[in-house]
């Protein structure tokens, strides 16, 4: 027998915190903080707990609500997503807390510069990240030894707003591990040495109660805060323990056994109504049935009184459908003979005959016009036939509706019984006789009629009744002929304009607006909601319609991205210089940036205050971090190997999304993620990506079947926007505040709503 194999758990730590800060006076208390943040989820649980202490020592008014402005962007941006590892989460809130900054600084708030005292921390499983700035100290006591762990982050000489968290530490730590966490205040009164003996002596508690004691004696103003590691107790997975009680249990064995608790009076007394209930309606049922099913076949059928001597309404539908059809069609060969012939003028002769010729009949205005005479005799002559032809057959119906009628109700009467004799069949009483008499045709009266028409009036009847049995048919065929046509022309029609029908959420965009016009037109920015137009040239504002054109040593353009933190829009040229414009200062500014020698830029995005280059020389994606007024050094980004070569646009979102051959793959920590889109009935071609940073959308634009299609970041598919000018597209750019989507070719900008 198999032994049976344990899995083999690592211990996960989990930190418990505990924390001092004194500040005697109260004016200044704004200026410190210890916060500790913990997940308030499940979905948050990978992200760990977010902790730190902060510290401005400039007293000044400006600064006095820095402190509670930093830790609320930090808290904000770390959990924002949940998605993100704890490490890139960790880097956007110290980014989005040196943005913040900035912005402060922009403003000419910069009393705090190099006056601030901070430490940031995540611990997340069995891992720590930590950002210092100033000069706050992190000590991590492991056993006996208490190492400053801070000691090797750097402090900027010059101070710098996107400076302020610039690196992030990371390692390992373990079960019984402490960290300690302390404004320089501490070093006032106690050394190194003297902090190791405390810690390693005292309990938790102890020692957190002699930095009490010791802190709020000595110092006017301090903080600190420890982090003990435990190791985290996980519930056990296959305990069981038997209930105590005996309540009844649904889904236990006893709910299954024959024997059922004894019902209520009350719920007896329910049932019997219930069942006698039930009972009076099968009656009723079967009552009601027994009239409607025969009981020899058990067919069902309807009980209806019917009567001969009532009209028969079935013939007098088809014969006054077949005169309708022949009428039709005498009206409509009238009119095409008529169309044959040039229109007459209205003189006084021929007025009232050409008021007679349908309205519709086309004439043409080059014709000459010749003598009427013998077109006005054809005319006349076609008049009478077409009028004589309608009498003949009113009378002519008129006579089969009329027999028709006599015959089905004489029909019992004329009917031999089955007990008769063929000699009794055959023998017809006198009163019926008399009645056959009356309703049967006068041939004798016919004839005479007949022979009293002149010639032409003969021709006429003899060709009308002929037609009478040809004539319906040709009818028919016509008319079917006519309704596959107008069947089939349908069809085609609704083929042809209505592609992308069987795809999912499909809109059809009729009306584009024309925004912009331009030739050579590069990109389209959409630089924090106001869009700009770029050409070979520079930029045009579509807000003002103001073009700025590229220093004159710039060109030629290569690539275009905007940094919306910023607020810059960048351009790269053939020569990898790179020159950024703000719509602020509304200038063009050269900017610093490392590019190795032999490399092939292709595309390029932004990420907060990062840059992203793809360079499909290295095969690799470059991250460079904003330094001053360029970038810093670069990292290679890129860990999984891909071919860049095949790689025709790019879109940096949380994730950064990559067209490779018509298909989209999405990278994370510079890997290759799981994602597919949706399966649709026209399969998607990607052409070109958008997303940016806080979006829960993708769009992609699909040339080929001239559509945008808007997904989520899983690759479902929410909506398709179909235009046949899509397919001629050479860029596009989303406005998810507006709900507006912009699309260009070489020479004009055009845009649509999304609904």
């Amino acid at each position: 027998m198999a032994k049976r194999k344990f899995d083999k758990k690592i211990s996960t730590v989990e930190a418990s915190f505990e924390d001092v800060l004194v500040c005697r006076k109260n004016s200044e208390r704004n200026l410190m903080e210890i916060f500790v943040e913990a997940p308030e989820n499940v979905s948050q649980e990978n992200l760990g707990t977010l902790a730190g202490i902060l510290e401005i020592t400039d007293k000044s008014a400006d600064s006095s609500y820095i402190v509670n402005y930093l830790v609320s962007v930090i808290k904000k941006e770390y959990f924002s997503k949940t998605k993100r590892g704890a490490i890139e989460s960790f880097e956007a809130s110290l980014n989005k807390a040196n943005l913040a900054l900035a912005k402060l600084a922009e403003h000419g708030n910069v009393n705090w510069l190099g006056k601030i005292n901070a430490i940031l921390l995540v611990i997340e499983k069995n891992n720590i990240h930590l950002s210092q700035a100033g000069t706050a100290k992190a000590l991590l006591l492991r056993g006996k030894a208490l190492t400053d762990i801070s000691e090797g982050a750097p402090i900027s000489e010059n101070p710098n707003p996107f400076k302020t968290f610039v690196d992030v530490l990371s390692g390992r730590i373990e079960k019984d591990d402490a960290l300690i966490i302390a404004t320089e205040a501490i070093f006032e009164i106690f050394s190194f040495e003297e902090i190791k003996r405390s810690a390693i002596k005292f309990s938790s508690s102890e020692f957190i109660q002699f930095l009490k004691t010791a802190l709020g004696n000595e110092l006017e103003k301090a903080a600190v805060l420890v982090a003990r590691m435990e190791e985290k107790k996980l519930p056990l997975e296959n305990s069981w323990e038997a209930p105590k009680d005996t309540e009844f249990n649904a889904f236990s064995q006893a709910s299954f056994s024959k024997t059922s608790p004894k019902k209520s009076e009350k719920e007896i007394m329910g049932t019997e109504e219930k069942k006698s209930l039930a009972k009076e309606i099968q009656e009723d049922l079967k009552k009601e049935s027994d009239e409607f099913i025969d009981k020899k076949t058990g067919h069902i059928y309807i009980k209806e009184d019917y009567s001969l001597d009532e009209k028969n309404h079935i013939l007098e539908n088809i014969l006054e459908a077949g005169w309708m059809k022949i009428t039709n069609f005498f009206s409509f060969l009238f009119k095409k003979t008529l169309s044959l012939l040039p229109r007459p003028e209205k003189n006084e002769e021929t007025k009232e005959i050409a008021e007679d010729i349908p309205e519709n009949v086309p004439v043409s205005p080059e014709e000459p016009q010749k003598p009427l005479i013998d077109k006005e005799k054809a005319i006349i002559a076609i008049k009478d036939f077409y009028y004589f032809s309608k009498r003949i057959l009113l009378v002519f119906f008129s006579f089969l509706i009329f027999l028709g009628k006599k015959t089905i109700l004489g029909m019992k009467t004329f009917l031999p019984k089955k007990q008769a004799s063929s000699a009794a069949r055959i023998a017809v009483p006198s009163d019926r006789v008399s009645f056959f008499q009356k309703i049967r045709p006068r041939f004798g009266k016919i004839k005479e009629t007949f022979v009293k028409l002149e010639y032409s009036q003969k021709l006429y009847a003899i060709l009308a009744i002929a037609l009478i049995f040809i004539i319906p048919y040709f009818v028919v065929k016509i008319q079917n002929k006519k309704n596959a046509d107008n069947i089939v022309s349908e069809d085609s029609a609704s083929n042809t304009s209505l592609p992308l029908e069987q795809d999912k959420n499909i809109s059809r965009i009729d009306n584009l607006e024309s925004v912009f016009s331009k030739s050579d037109l590069f990109k389209i920015v959409n630089l924090n909601g106001k869009m700009f137009f770029v050409d070979k040239n520079g930029l045009t504002s579509a807000e003002d319609q103001k073009d700025y054109s590229f220093p004159a040593d710039f060109a030629p353009l290569k690539i275009v991205s905007n940094m919306d933190d910023l607020n810059l829009i960048f351009f790269i040229n053939k020569n990898n210089k790179i020159i950024s414009w703000s719509p602020i200062s509304k200038k063009f500014q050269d900017n610093t940036i490392e590019i190795p020698e032999g490399t092939n830029l292709a595309l390029a995005k932004t990420y907060l205050t990062y840059l992203y280059l793809l360079d499909k020389n290295a095969n690799q994606i470059y991250r460079y971090p904003r330094s001053g007024s360029g970038f810093g050094e670069k990292t290679n980004w890129l860990k999984d190997n891909l071919n860049l070569n095949e790689i025709s646009d790019i879109a940096v979102g949380e994730n950064i999304y990559l067209v490779q051959n018509s298909g989209v793959i999405s990278l994370l920590k510079g890997k290759k993620q799981e994602f597919r889109i949706e399966e649709t009935a026209t399969p998607i071609f990607a052409d070109k990506l958008y997303t940016k940073r806080n979006s829960p959308n993708l769009y992609v634009l699909d040339k080929k079947n001239s559509r945008i299609i808007k997904l989520d970041l899983s690759g479902n598919i929410i909506s398709e926007f179909y235009n046949s000018e899509i397919s001629e597209a050479t860029d596009f750019e989303i406005n998810e505040d507006s709900n507006m989507v912009y699309f260009s070719n070489e020479n004009e900008v055009k845009s649509f709503e999304m609904k």
